[in-house]
């Protein structure tokens, strides 16, 4: 997925079943990016917790991001670790450097 202005954010791999959590040890995304060597890098791992009204989570000391809308979810909150590259927690969840 890509965007002009923003830059790309690679190929999301989604486990529904791991949306609401924030334990480190379940994204609900990860994300490759294609690397020099022709191959698929790990890149980010990204939490979505859903929006009802609550604050938004905390995770490593950092608020999520949100409320955002994503489509056919509706409301939430997420937070995007870029891991392979910068190493960092990013804000807000599309911005690379």
């Amino acid at each position: 997925m890509s965007d002009p202005v923003l830059g790309g954010m690679g190929y999301p791999y989604v486990n529904p079943a791991n949306i609401g959590s924030t334990d480190p040890s379940r994204p609900a995304a990860v994300l490759f990016e294609d690397g020099t060597d022709g191959k698929r890098h790990l890149a980010a791992a990204e939490r979505v917790v859903l929006e009802v009204g609550q604050p938004a989570p905390v995770m490593f000391d950092r608020k999520f991001d949100g409320p955002n809308v994503i489509p056919g979810l509706g409301s939430t909150y997420d937070r995007h670790v870029w891991l392979y590259k910068t190493r960092r927690v990013s804000s807000p969840a599309t911005t690379r450097r």
